[in-house]
């Protein structure tokens, strides 16, 4: 699921209108490595050129490999409240469960290890 937001420029301040994903699986194309590669919340200010990481909630799903992965940028104790929704929605299934990251740098580690790219 993606949306527009205003989003400013840590550097200069200016704003823009930018999308933004909140969760993304593999039925988008090249889904995993368009995050690695910086196309998804990662965005270039249009002012002046700085490059900065969206700090918002992604979750990718890969339902044939039964991966689920939960980026949540925000404290610990939020993180471990965030997902009690997916569980009313999938129950125990595996989307109910998603290994949460408060860190990108480790989200990005997860999903090259569990979709197998870069090994």
């Amino acid at each position: 699921m993606q949306q527009t937001f205003e989003i400013a420029c840590p550097a200069c301040e200016h704003v823009s209108e930018q999308t933004v994903w909140q969760s993304i699986n593999d039925s988008v194309p090249d889904a995993a490595l368009r995050i690695i590669n910086g196309e998804i919340n990662f965005l270039t200010c249009p002012e002046c050129g700085n490059g900065f990481l969206i700090e918002e909630n992604l979750l990718y799903t890969n339902p044939e490999k039964k991966i689920a992965l939960h980026y949540m940028p925000y404290d610990p104790e939020q993180t471990s409240k965030g997902s009690g929704h997916l569980k009313k929605q999938f129950g125990e299934d595996y989307m109910a469960n998603p290994i949460k990251f408060t860190d990108w740098d480790e989200f990005i580690a997860a999903l090259k290890k569990q979709e197998g790219i870069g090994h």
